[in-house]
């Protein structure tokens, strides 16, 4: 059972929960507008599909760091802060469910060494 808090007034309830309103409205409505194109373009929740797939998991994050870059760029050919909150929250949203991070394994890491000169290569 959840603990009862009371509050100065003397009012109580259950335990506060999450504080969802600290999180500004455009962010809420920036994820809404984002999760509605892609439920008309793929069908609705079709990016749970991709759960399992570490392919998929890469695209989110290729596509995250593009939108990014363009933004950077001062690109206005689409929302790509909203783009990038998409991304980011299916990605949050897939390791909370516990799916295989795409680059767990050396051989789909790219930046593990898969060679003796390969960390030469990279930036500390």
């Amino acid at each position: 059972m959840d603990k009862v808090v009371t509050f100065q007034s003397g009012a109580s309830r259950t335990e506060r929960r999450p504080e969802y309103d600290y999180i500004p409205t455009v962010v809420w409505q920036a994820l809404s507008a984002r999760f509605a194109e892609g439920g008309r373009l793929h069908g609705r929740a079709n990016y749970l599909k991709g759960l399992h797939d570490p392919e998929f998991h890469r695209q989110l994050f290729n596509h995250l760091i593009h939108h990014l870059l363009l933004w950077r760029d001062g690109d206005t050919s689409d929302q790509h802060l909203e783009a990038s909150l998409w991304n980011i929250a299916v990605l949050c949203q897939f390791s909370s469910l516990g799916a295989t991070h795409p680059w767990s394994s050396p051989s789909t890491n790219p930046q593990s060494d898969h060679s003796a000169d390969a960390g030469a290569s990279r930036i500390s």
